[in-house]
């Protein structure tokens, strides 16, 4: 006898982090190829604000108070949401598949995977 198991929905979101512009946009592209024509599931895509540090440095720590250096980092973000809606035991296989994918793709980038289940 097998027993019958409900769709579940899953929610992922993908935040993605990268502190040049070219590598986060280059990973949206192979994101978007990978799992947009593959899978069909990107939901939204939203490009979050841009992150600004700046730090300044005394050059001499002696004598010379407007000698100065300043820096700044900026960190780019975005944000993927996507739907999933799988049977139970293929979710597992989804799941492993799109990170399996996502660590061959990320390189230069750091993200971050929150994962969120309800019942249709």
């Amino acid at each position: 006898m097998k027993i019958l198991t409900k769709p579940i929905k899953t929610h992922l979101k993908l935040v993605v982090k990268s502190y040049y512009l070219e590598y986060i946009n280059e990973f949206t592209r192979k994101f978007e190829k990978y799992f947009h024509r593959d899978l069909n599931f990107i939901k939204f895509k939203v490009v979050l604000p841009a992150k600004i540090e700046r730090y300044t440095l005394l050059r001499s720590p002696h004598a010379d108070k407007k000698a100065r250096d300043q820096f700044e980092r900026k960190t780019y973000k975005r944000l993927f949401i996507i739907n999933i809606e799988v049977s139970q035991e293929n979710n597992v296989y989804i799941l492993y598949y799109f990170l399996q994918t996502l660590s061959i793709i990320a390189i230069g980038v750091e993200f971050r995977i929150i994962y969120e289940i309800s019942k249709v």
